[in-house]
């Protein structure tokens, strides 16, 4: 009974290190990429846009978020995005990256930063992969 207790913790604290090695690695991967950008649009003009940005500007959409007239999109330069931004319907074109922020203690209390990890649209200031308001 004692030895299966051991192994299950085992097995947890490996998951763990597993996480985190996964983590760290999709944290890499998400702000270099680039090319990635959040588009908001008026109500209403939802299909006109996602059709400007396929037909117009060879982008992708990556996801789509109905309730606050956000799409994710991938767009092959910079040069697109300000141009996209001048079309009738939408009301900002924003890098999609992934804020790293660090907490300090007061001075004198140490120095081991807490680092939060969050994916937040400016215009809306909600946190995207927690559903929290944006930090």
């Amino acid at each position: 009974m004692r030895g299966t207790k051991f192994f299950r913790i085992g097995i947890a604290l490996v998951a763990c290190v597993l996480l985190l090695a996964v983590e760290a690695e999709l944290i890499s991967i998400a702000s270099a990429e680039s090319g990635r950008y959040c588009v908001a649009f008026e109500k209403g003009t939802r299909k006109a846009v996602k059709d400007a940005i396929k037909a117009n500007f060879g982008g992708v959409i990556k996801k789509e978020l109905k309730l606050v007239d956000v799409v994710a999109v991938f767009l092959p330069s910079p040069e697109d995005a300000k141009r996209l931004a001048k079309i009738p319907g939408v009301k900002s074109v924003v890098p999609d990256e992934i804020f790293i922020k660090f907490a300090k203690p007061p001075p004198g209390k140490g120095t081991i930063p807490l680092m939060v990890k969050t994916r937040t649209l400016p215009m809306t200031n909600s946190d995207m992969e927690h559903g929290l308001p944006g930090l």
